[in-house]
């Protein structure tokens, strides 16, 4: 979670930047200016949008993201709400891949399950799917809000004279 994105600070990955810096005033941007990796358009860098985008969000117009240090506790985060998605937890890596479904358009997850605990015939650990139109993928996913953090006002908690 940088302000900028390490890699678009090094290598900016098209002229003007700095006006859509000053433009970013909605979703997770930083209230310091400055752009965060979850609405970083560069094509190449790793920590994109681009690269990281699953689906749209259920919740808003937003992008459902894979969140690559959320691990063990995978998991999509939206850049611009607070609706995260729940990943299977018996897994050992999840990857975005150049794929993307045929009926809805998403990007295809590649999910390595625990060999120990994989929900998979014949001991296999290793599923390539849509996170939206696979069944099984499907059925392991959990979608809940994240917590809104905000400073209180109002009475102070300690004693008073």
């Amino acid at each position: 979670s940088h302000s900028l994105c390490p890699y678009c600070y090094n290598n900016p990955p098209f002229e003007g930047l700095e006006t859509l810096l000053g433009d970013l005033s909605i979703g997770k941007a930083n209230k310091s200016g400055g752009m965060p990796c979850s609405l970083c358009p560069h094509p190449t860098c790793r920590h994109s949008m681009i690269k990281l985008s699953v689906c749209a969000c259920p919740e808003c117009n937003g992008t459902l993201l894979l969140d690559p240090v959320s691990a063990p506790k995978w998991r999509l985060d939206c850049n611009k709400c607070n609706c995260l998605v729940y990943l299977p937890q018996n897994s050992h890596r999840i990857v975005t891949t150049d794929e993307h479904c045929n009926e809805c358009g998403s990007t295809i997850l590649e999910v390595d399950f625990n060999k120990n605990d994989t929900p998979l015939k014949d001991g296999a650990t290793l599923h390539k799917a849509c996170v939206l139109c696979d069944d099984l993928l499907h059925s392991m996913v959990e979608v809940k809000h994240g917590k809104s953090f905000f400073r209180r006002t109002g009475k102070s908690r300690g004693r008073s004279g």
